[in-house]
């Protein structure tokens, strides 16, 4: 921990990317639950940035212990990438177990059903009408990187 107030330190700067940097970066991400540092977590919240913004719909899949931590995540993830959504948690059953939900930013259609498995966090994958942009599934990522 630093000596150095927080309102005295600087911070680095955001890492820029472009959408071809962008899916470089996160390819690492993709056959793996990441568990980032701060510091990755900023680099890995730029990259998603960068690749939804060139996107034209993400679809975000979620495995979370219940519904309400798993909505949390998702109305995190669309705030933190620029998603004027919200949703709540009316929509998806099974409120006191595991759960796996998918969302759709184009349809805006949740779907959410029970989850067996073990793994917990968020896929994003990013969707175009064109075979011009780069497209890719991302994640695992924690629940909480933009929370």
């Amino acid at each position: 921990m630093s000596d150095i107030p927080a309102n005295l330190r600087i911070n680095a700067p955001m890492p820029t990317f472009t959408p071809q940097t962008a899916d470089q970066h996160l390819s690492q991400y993709r056959r793996g639950k990441a568990d980032p540092t701060e510091t990755e977590a900023d680099a890995i919240r730029a990259a998603l940035s960068t690749m939804v913004d060139q996107a034209d719909f993400i679809t975000v899949g979620i495995c979370a212990e219940n519904v309400g931590s798993a909505i949390a995540a998702l109305n995190g993830y669309l705030t933190g990438l620029n998603q004027d959504i919200e949703l709540g948690e009316a929509s998806v059953e099974a409120p006191n177990e595991a759960v796996y939900i998918k969302f759709n930013t184009r349809t805006k259609t949740l779907y959410g059903d029970r989850y067996n498995g073990n793994e917990r966090g968020v896929l994003i994958a990013t969707q175009a009408d064109y075979d011009t942009t780069i497209c890719g599934v991302y994640g695992h990522f924690p629940l909480d990187l933009f929370g």
